[in-house]
């Protein structure tokens, strides 16, 4: 019984990357997408191939389209990128966002680089934007429930900035610049190109 839960599971999960892989919306989601299907093993089931082809033809993003030619090909997505290597600072459950890829990338050497997908949940985050009549004013606000969260960013000089949005509850979006996010019961993995 558990085996077949964890094949259903498996196909459940494969199946909804696949679907990732057509987001019109989303074009971090659609390289994330192809990664994953990659790291599961799963590039070389019929369906994901299709998928796959059917996705070259219509990717407007460059790096997607090089994603997904790695992902046909079956190499490893993260390794056609010219000698640089794709960095993954993962945060996990009841650590902090800024702080863990700041330490992690710290851990890793790099003081300078392009955060390409940011993607995960947390249960708290603080994000920030510019007040319309002073654009030196932070107006900064806290959200507390479970929230999906994606965005991308940079680091420089050894200090991250990342501009994200959020999913809350009611399809219901915000967006800005982070200053904090706590994982709950989920993850948020940073995928952070060092320059």
């Amino acid at each position: 019984m558990a085996t077949d839960t964890a094949a259903t599971a498996g196909a459940d999960a494969t199946e909804a990357l696949i679907r990732e892989l057509q987001n019109p919306g989303d074009a971090a989601a659609r390289w994330c997408a192809a990664f994953l299907i990659y790291k599961i093993g799963a590039a070389s089931r019929n369906d994901v191939r299709a998928a796959v082809a059917d996705a070259m033809r219509t990717e407007p993003v460059v790096e997607n389209v090089r994603t997904l030619a790695a992902l046909a090909a079956g190499v490893d997505p993260l390794s056609v990128y010219e000698g640089n290597t794709v960095i993954l600072a993962s945060v996990q459950s009841g650590q902090e966002v800024m702080a863990t890829i700041t330490a992690e990338l710290a851990r890793q050497g790099v003081h300078n680089g392009a955060i390409v997908s940011l993607i995960g949940a947390v249960g708290t985050a603080s994000i920030s934007t510019m007040a319309a009549d002073d654009y030196t004013k932070d107006i900064v606000t806290d959200y507390a429930q479970p929230i999906e969260l994606s965005g991308t960013g940079e680091v420089k000089d050894g200090v991250v900035h990342l501009h994200i949005v959020l999913g809350l509850e009611g399809d219901q979006t915000r967006s800005g610049h982070l200053h904090s996010a706590t994982v709950d019961h989920f993850f948020v993995n940073a995928y952070v190109l060092p320059l």
